[in-house]
């Protein structure tokens, strides 16, 4: 039987200077805007008019106790989301769905490198957790940012990464 291999984490928050890592809220009338304290998740999410996009970068896992917490998801889906590793897969759980992904983009000199991002996917949120090497969130938030293009939805930003996904082996592979 294979050894999981649990990621590799900073002994800082996500939410911090340090990270690349982000939490958006839409309303649905205003324009987006960054959450300061991840703490709130929970109460936004009640409303179900608020989207809330959080993305972590090489989290802590006290980012990942707080994941749990606050987007109410189960603790196994959890740890599957922190393994280095893990398949590429979609699980479904009682209100939301974990995507496991792998991307692939070329680097400075042309070589390849590998990516691993999951994804939970609730009603009226996403979280994606990117592992490092961290994969680069420009294209994704300039298509799904784009006035009018994509729905700021769930389904709207799943379908945005996975193009971007998609989209980014045609370089590797040409």
């Amino acid at each position: 039987m294979r050894t999981r291999v649990a990621r590799p984490v900073r002994d800082t928050p996500a939410i911090s200077a340090e990270h690349e890592s982000r939490c958006l809220i839409f309303n649905g009338k205003d324009a987006s805007r960054a959450l300061k304290d991840p703490r709130e998740i929970s109460d936004l999410l009640r409303d179900e008019h608020n989207f809330v996009w959080f993305d972590l970068a090489e989290p802590t896992q006290e980012d990942l106790q707080l994941l749990q917490e606050e987007f109410a998801l189960h603790p196994t889906a959890v740890e599957d989301a922190a393994l280095v590793h893990e398949r590429p897969k979609i699980e479904n759980f009682d209100s939301y769905w974990l995507v496991v992904l792998h991307a692939a983009t070329l680097d400075d000199q042309n070589r390849l490198v590998l990516h691993e991002l999951a994804i939970f996917v609730g009603k009226n949120f996403v979280v994606t957790i990117r592992a490092h090497p961290v994969f680069p969130l420009d294209e994704i938030e300039r298509r799904w940012l784009a006035k009018n293009a994509i729905p700021h939805t769930s389904t709207g930003l799943l379908y945005v990464i996975l193009d971007v996904v998609v989209d980014g082996y045609y370089p590797v592979a040409a």
